[in-house]
């Protein structure tokens, strides 16, 4: 990040993502492996003890790549936190503030990056994010990448968040 969409410039080692296949085993080892793990079967085993990675087939991003849209195509959320839990604020903390800052029902999220103006021929080619939100002739081009200003949350944590969240359950039902 260069700083400017209200986070801290970035000055840790610069690092590469997995490959496709990569990812797709660390989700295979970190996620299936352990959720298996997890689980105990009537027979008191692990349900690990009944999987083989061989015979079973899972098919994770199956077409291998993100160009197939809607949803016939690959579906992912993918979000980075910045020291969140060093500060004291947790993953459900930082759901919370979601639910204060942003209305997520499908009709509202269409409306707010106005998913309905006849504008996405522009928008569709060469990524979808990182560019500047620009408006012209009354159409607003990558309103997702406006940052929204959370600073006030910055200096509390889940206890507070939670406050926040309970003085405010009236308008977050209403989303």
């Amino acid at each position: 990040q260069d700083g400017k969409d209200n986070r801290p410039v970035w000055t840790g080692p610069k690092e590469i993502a997995p490959s496709m296949a990569e990812m797709n085993e660390l989700i295979h080892d970190h996620v299936i492996v352990k959720t298996l793990e997890a689980i105990t079967l009537k027979n008191g085993k692990s349900a690990l003890s009944i999987y083989n990675h061989d015979d079973c087939h899972l098919h994770l991003n199956t077409s291998g790549k993100f160009i197939i849209g809607g949803p016939q195509g690959d579906a992912s959320l993918t979000g980075q936190t910045y020291r969140t839990e060093k500060s004291g604020l947790t993953a459900a903390a930082i759901t919370d503030i979601v639910k204060l800052e942003f209305d997520c029902r499908p009709g509202a999220l269409a409306h707010d990056l106005r998913l309905r103006e006849p504008k996405y021929n522009r928008t569709a080619a060469y990524c979808h994010f990182g560019r500047d939100c620009v408006e012209e002739v009354g159409k607003k081009f990558f309103s997702w990448e406006e940052p929204v200003d959370l600073s006030k949350y910055a200096d509390m944590d889940d206890a507070g968040v939670a406050q926040a969240v309970a003085d405010n359950k009236e308008a977050i039902l209403k989303k």
